[in-house]
């Protein structure tokens, strides 16, 4: 009788060898697109540095020709806007 209990857990093993190698490519295909998903979160947060980077670069000259009377009230707050709209 301890054989039979011995085969009948090896065959239990045995037929759940085919979701392993399943589960095993779930797993594998999860990691990767893990991997891709962070790589274009980076590449996003780059790209709206390098926006707020341009954007603060923008109000900085914007700001100057305002002092320097090169353009009117009216214009650098429109400017001013457009910029952060």
């Amino acid at each position: 009788m301890q054989t039979w209990f011995a085969s009948l857990e090896t065959g239990a093993w045995i037929g759940m060898i085919p979701l392993g190698g399943i589960f095993s490519l779930l797993v594998l295909t999860l990691v990767i697109a893990a991997f891709f998903w962070f790589r274009r979160a980076q590449g996003r947060a780059r790209s709206l540095e390098a926006d707020t980077r341009q954007r603060e670069q923008a109000v900085s000259m914007l700001d100057e020709r305002f002092e320097r009377g090169e353009i009117e009230r009216e214009d650098y707050l429109k400017k001013r806007r457009e910029l952060f709209a």
